[in-house]
């Protein structure tokens, strides 16, 4: 039996609202590191004011092969190396985006950019969001929401031991 805890968040800016469906969905954080560069991905989102990692459901694709689609559709990189697991979350929150409430049980992944190849990111994802690289001591700042600070907080820390 696995005891391990994991830390809920309610989002506070976006609370649930009465009224709306409440959907319950398996989630990937992805925090993919230019080691080169000290940047993390990040994404600027332009309707909502989020600023994020890339974040996606898991629809029957193993956690890798979900963090690595996510990244490929809403980034356009190809390449990117699977290095650990940095933990867990739950989270509650209207997500504007798609009009519902939403409970997300919640994987961060670590990846680290290959090289710089990309394919061309489809319209429709670059009018929701725009790619941006951070510098890795600008992340916590730039984060908008708190799951993501919180597995930001874990990874840097791991970061730090080794640097």
């Amino acid at each position: 039996m696995n005891n391990e805890t994991i830390p809920y968040f309610e989002d506070e800016e976006n609370k649930m609202r009465e009224g709306f469906p409440i959907v319950e969905r398996e989630n990937v954080e992805v925090f993919v590191l230019d080691r080169a560069e000290q940047k993390l991905l990040c994404l600027g989102w332009k309707d909502f004011g989020w600023r994020s990692v890339i974040m996606g459901g898991i629809e029957g694709d193993s956690l890798i092969e979900a963090a690595k689609k996510e990244v490929r559709e809403e980034t356009g990189y190809l390449n990117i190396n699977f290095v650990s697991e940095i933990g867990k979350t739950r989270s509650q929150c209207y997500a504007k985006h798609k009009n519902e409430n939403r409970i997300a049980n919640t994987v961060g992944l670590f990846f680290e950019l290959a090289n710089h190849e990309k394919e061309e990111v489809a319209q429709d994802e670059l009018d929701k969001h725009i790619p941006e690289w951070v510098s890795i001591d600008e992340v916590m700042e730039y984060l908008t929401i708190s799951s993501q600070k919180y597995l930001w907080g874990i990874l840097k820390n791991e970061l730090d031991k080794v640097n």
